[in-house]
């Protein structure tokens, strides 16, 4: 786990957010602690697992020059595909490796035969679903629990982040000649909408007189702001 604390470190002083986001889901995620929650039991590598949790969260708010709250960190924990920044949490994922890589395992028999899995405190039965499919349930999981307490706005915006290529600026790679760069203000912003955070501290008075809150969605539909 602590093999990228180095890149967690420099991420945040490239001064390039669409940059350094794209080399923290690809590179010093949950992807450089695959192997070791696919092999070690949940139970023995819950506190390491919640420590690296920690690291991603201070490295984007780093990146994003903001601190999030928990319901806006819990979003930007789910899958690209369900709202997310895909930043998936290795806690809550650490099952879900183990029990993929035992299912994928021809000597699951013996190990059964071991006890390992009344020791991991996982049931056979659990065992015949991949990796890939409980991932994608806990991630429903999570977007269902986000969305219970959310306001009628709040839920569009989740719906609507979770469509089809809705996250396609998230997967795009920074090219200038391709009109693909973000520069850092913009990044940030759309990462901050996305989330569903605020981008000023403060209400303020809008171009049409009425008052903004400090989410600015009033700008996104209001006629005089184009």
């Amino acid at each position: 786990f602590n093999d990228v604390d180095p890149i967690l470190k420099i991420l945040p002083q490239l001064g390039h957010g669409q940059t350094a986001l794209l080399v923290l889901r690809m590179c010093a995620s949950i992807c450089k602690a695959v192997h070791l929650l696919r092999t070690v039991p949940p139970r023995l590598i819950q506190k390491a697992a919640c420590d690296f949790d920690a690291k991603q969260r201070r490295c984007l708010e780093a990146i994003l020059n903001t601190a999030l709250p928990t319901k806006g960190w819990r979003q930007a924990q789910l899958g690209l595909g369900f709202g997310g920044l895909g930043l998936r949490s290795a806690k809550d994922h650490a099952e879900a490796a183990f029990v993929g890589c035992l299912a994928g395992n021809r000597y699951v028999e013996r190990l059964v035969k071991l006890n390992l899995f009344a020791h991991a405190g996982i049931k056979w039965d659990e065992v015949e679903s991949n990796q890939s499919q409980r991932s994608a349930d806990l991630d429903q999981q999570l977007l269902a629990s986000l969305m219970e307490d959310m306001t009628d706005s709040d839920q569009r915006r989740m719906l609507s982040a979770g469509s089809i290529r809705a996250n396609g600026w998230l997967l795009a790679y920074p090219n200038r000649l391709l009109g693909m760069e973000f520069s850092d203000q913009a990044f940030r912003v759309a990462c901050l909408r996305w989330l569903g955070q605020p981008l000023v501290q403060s209400e303020s008075s809008s171009s049409c007189d009425k008052v903004m809150s400090p989410l600015v969605s009033h700008a996104t539909w209001c006629k005089t702001w184009w």
